[in-house]
């Protein structure tokens, strides 16, 4: 099946509805924390990648057309991952008649959405720092990488949805508990092993955000736990793997995630690589070196922007307390590291680490800007109408 963006005029003006939908959504500010002309903006921004990216696919290697492809399948049978996403895009292409680039707006929508969320947690969070450091991390919600990865047909667009909405959400979970839920359905759908991930976290964040009993703790560590194995259990069973009960099972698991991760269009082989190594390649590489071309260098100033920002975050983080609501604080930290740990050793490849990155990363940038230091503490904390975090 020859993939092509539009084949009809029908095609055309579907796509034209969608865009058009899509900004009459954005500017409705779906996220409370931005005002509609940043909205818009991220919205535009998004689309403009989004439409690069599927011309892109045409004539380079990418997931987004064996989805496409894949979802035409009339004997299509509902699954959790890969089949999620191809029944997911059956939706439009079997059910509502959309071509390639029709598609291709459906996700760019749910991606924008995520990353809308992204930088309304920025807003908030950043809202006690100077003018000059709010100003600054703007850029960090136009970063292409960010765009040029969640605007796809495929799992990355539906994963940085959740992520974006998670990191909003844990802000004000009490108003905002329909965002965390849309995100834990979308990481059931496409990545149901993080899902244990996200409750490791959220229980982290109640454990060490409030004062209770010892024995409390253990109770609701315990539950978490028996949560966390079933939701495993669960989502191995799903991608067709079956159970893992043994240290054998869980080290040929990750040979086996490494080996289905080896093609991803970057000669860097990361799986031979100490623990150390892998976790910095899998954040923060390439580094001018490993992938080549425009897009090789864009997304080395990329990273060598994040390198700088984290270090310089960490330099800060022993003189300032995060200022952060501590569940924040809490569900940040341990959501970044377990995801980092668990993606630098089932990914083989750094083309795949590339994408794969902004599922924890967005995490890793709130806690690490929360550290540079305050300037406006009790007015923004009257404007968002936030406890002021404990130091």
């Amino acid at each position: 099946m020859d993939i092509i963006l539009a084949e009809s005029p029908w095609d055309i003006f579907t796509a034209l509805l969608i865009v058009c939908a899509g900004a009459a959504y954005f500017a409705q500010r779906p996220i409370k924390s931005l005002d509609s002309t940043m909205s818009m903006c991220i919205y535009i921004w998004h689309t403009l990648f989004c439409i690069y990216y599927a011309w892109f696919t045409l004539d380079n290697s990418a997931d987004a057309p064996g989805y496409f492809r894949r979802s035409f399948n009339p004997r299509l049978e509902f699954g959790l991952g890969t089949k999620g996403v191809d029944a997911f895009t059956a939706i439009f292409t079997q059910g509502l008649n959309l071509s390639y680039i029709g598609v291709f707006l459906v996700f760019n929508i749910i991606g924008a959405i995520g990353l809308a969320a992204y930088a309304g947690a920025l807003r908030e969070i950043l809202a006690v720092k100077s003018q000059n450091v709010r100003r600054f991390s703007t850029l960090f919600i136009f970063l292409p990488g960010v765009s040029f990865w969640s605007v796809a047909i495929g799992k990355d667009a539906l994963a940085f949805f959740g992520t974006g909405l998670l990191a909003w959400g844990i802000l004000n979970i009490r108003q905002r508990w329909v965002a965390i839920l849309l995100a834990v359905l979308a990481y059931t759908l496409v990545r149901p092993h993080v899902v244990a991930v996200i409750v490791i976290a959220l229980t982290a964040s109640v454990i060490f955000s409030n004062r209770m009993s010892a024995g409390r703790k253990i109770i609701l560590g315990g539950m978490s736990l028996a949560i966390c194995v079933v939701a495993l259990q669960f989502a191995l069973s799903a991608i067709g793997l079956g159970d893992i009960g043994t240290s054998d099972d869980v080290y040929e698991f990750l040979e086996y995630r490494q080996s289905v991760n080896l093609e991803g269009g970057s000669s860097i082989d990361i799986s031979s690589m100490n623990m150390a190594m892998r976790l910095f390649y899998c954040a923060f590489a390439p580094l001018f070196f490993g992938v080549g071309g425009g897009m090789g260098l864009v997304a080395s100033l990329e990273n060598l922007f994040i390198l700088g920002v984290v270090i310089r975050g960490a330099l800060n983080k022993y003189r300032v307390s995060a200022d952060l609501p501590s569940g924040a604080k809490w569900f940040y930290v341990v959501f970044a590291m377990i995801s980092w740990i668990i993606f630098s050793n089932t990914t083989a490849n750094l083309g795949i680490a590339l994408r794969q990155k902004w599922m924890y990363m967005p995490m890793l940038l709130l806690f690490v800007l929360a550290c540079f230091p305050n300037r406006r503490r009790e007015a923004a904390y009257d404007q968002f109408n936030w406890p002021p975090a404990r130091q």
